[in-house]
């Protein structure tokens, strides 16, 4: 009898171990297949962190690209308004007209800015500009503004890349200080081939300060005055609010996610060349 007891002890202490045996393997195999999952989530959230990376700096480049294009729009304006053709020309929008022929873009206003705050566009429209700060004499030689033609359409606008004449130049009666082109940013965006991502991204253009300049195709998840203030509100994954914040003032780039009401948007900030801007790209 005691031998049989002795068994019985025996059986249940093997049939113990071997149930801490099988749990402990399964707690193994669920550790196993739990550190397989993160590490796959972490190396696709890497992957596309990367993508995202990539495509923020080629679309910053191209809108680089741009600018500098539109840059020189205005440098050969300038040198126009010093030839006899313009110089000549007995009615300033007139002047104004010829030029953007000149330029021969459909898709670009030459513009000429007289002394006393008056504009004239190759599109035919003149009186007096509403941005008078952007012409005097302390203003910088070049500006770039996202703004609204004083005589656009209220909901639309246009990005006006304004030079300060080397000398001003007399041209049908006006003294004409700076001259300038303007692109609608419907245009200007759409250059961008957001479309890349099924028409689901979302650019958005932003200041040093994290001032929302422009918004470009797709719903609006940002809707605040100053992105990077209502961003901080998010939650952010692959890097920190405080390194989005270094980026966009000291002209760097940075990626990350973004987590709007439980669904995770990638994002590329990327500083544009020849402005003090940043392309801020969003994609579900």
């Amino acid at each position: 009898m005691p031998r049989t007891k002795h068994m019985l002890k025996s059986h249940r202490v093997m049939v113990v171990i071997m149930l801490l045996i099988i749990l402990a393997s399964g707690c193994m195999t669920v550790f196993s297949i739990t550190q397989y999952y993160a590490t796959l989530s972490s190396e696709l959230f890497q992957e596309r962190q990367t993508n995202m990376t990539e495509y923020g700096t080629k679309a910053a480049q191209m809108a680089e690209t741009i600018v500098n294009d539109h840059w020189q729009y205005t440098a050969t304006l300038a040198s126009l308004a010093a030839t006899e053709e313009i110089t000549g020309q007995e009615d300033t929008l007139a002047a104004a007209a010829w030029a953007g022929s000149f330029l021969n873009d459909e898709e670009i206003t030459a513009i000429l800015f007289d002394s006393k705050g008056m504009y004239y566009a190759s599109d035919g429209h003149k009186g007096k500009w509403t941005e008078l700060s952007m012409l005097t004499k302390s203003a910088p030689d070049q500006q770039a503004v996202i703004m609204t033609l004083p005589y656009a359409d209220a909901d639309s606008e246009q990005l006006v890349f304004l030079r300060r004449m080397a000398e001003t130049r007399k041209i049908g009666g006006r003294q004409i200080g700076f001259v300038g082109i303007a692109v609608d940013m419907r245009v200007f965006g759409g250059k961008l081939e957001v479309e890349a991502f099924g028409g689901q991204g979302l650019m958005y253009i932003m200041n040093a300060d994290g001032r929302r300049l422009y918004r470009y195709t797709g719903q609006d998840l940002l809707t605040g005055y100053n992105l990077l203030t209502e961003i901080e509100q998010l939650p952010i994954a692959g890097c920190t609010h405080e390194a989005l914040q270094a980026a966009v003032t000291g002209r760097t780039g940075v990626s990350g996610e973004l987590t709007f009401s439980g669904a995770g948007w990638f994002f590329a900030a990327e500083p544009i060349g020849g402005t003090d801007w940043s392309l801020l790209m969003l994609v579900p």
